[in-house]
């Protein structure tokens, strides 16, 4: 069986984690298996005072990658800074940290930040292997 990996960064209320996996679910085909690693920069107590909607958010997400109907697996990681995973990354060189080992693995990076500070922010994308 052929895995595809997501890994999206920075979703602020994870809504978008939630509708990608909805659609992974149900519009594609079961030859392949997904997985979704759900980054956000808010620790778990920050996040749900935060957004009010989140512990349905959460525990539709989790509902979802716990059902065994579908080709879905989600992990859900809170505190991560993804400016500082892309700092890592562009800053490595050769050397592998964490950071790049993590973001690599994924097939599908997709970065969530809803307010870039610079104007003409560009993101690398690597090549399949």
């Amino acid at each position: 069986m052929v895995v595809v990996s997501f890994l999206l960064l920075d979703d602020g209320d994870f809504t978008y984690s939630l509708d990608l996996a909805r659609y992974l679910v149900h519009n594609t085909a079961n030859e392949k298996h997904y997985q979704l690693i759900a980054t956000g920069i808010d620790r778990k107590d920050q996040l749900v005072t935060k957004y009010k909607d989140s512990p349905f958010v959460l525990q539709q997400l989790q509902s979802i990658s716990s059902s065994t109907s579908n080709n879905l697996s989600v992990h859900i990681v809170h505190g991560v800074n993804a400016i500082m995973i892309k700092r890592l990354m562009t800053n490595c060189g050769n050397k592998k940290t964490k950071a790049e080992a993590v973001a690599r693995a994924a097939d599908i990076v997709i970065f969530n930040h809803p307010r870039p500070q610079k104007k003409n922010m560009v993101c690398c994308v690597h090549p399949s292997e």
